[in-house]
């Protein structure tokens, strides 16, 4: 009795481990991040007057070969300050519910 105990026990410590995996994996999938490539977004320089809000910095060749391996007429663009104060250009996925 003592064993089907504790393989029940492991039996469920199991799946709850697949299950956290599997949630992470969920997790890792809705939350990765889509960089652009060849798009570097900086904090204005410390004398910049107040209405520049960020700086773009385009890298041409790799800009242009990004954007032609992406579909459809528009691409929104966040521009994000990472936990270390790093700032960086993502493409926004979000998407209206109805879509």
């Amino acid at each position: 009795m003592g064993n089907s105990f504790q393989e029940k026990q492991m039996g469920n410590s199991f799946q709850e481990k697949q299950m956290g995996n599997s949630f992470q994996e969920k997790q890792l999938t809705i939350n990765q991040k889509q960089f652009v490539k060849g798009l570097i977004a900086k904090k204005p320089r410390d004398n910049a007057p107040e209405w520049v809000k960020c700086n773009l910095s385009i890298k041409r060749e790799d800009l242009a070969s990004w954007l032609a391996g992406q579909t459809g007429d528009w691409i929104n663009v966040n521009v994000c300050e990472s936990r270390n104060g790093k700032w960086y250009a993502e493409v926004d996925t979000w998407k209206p519910k109805n879509e």
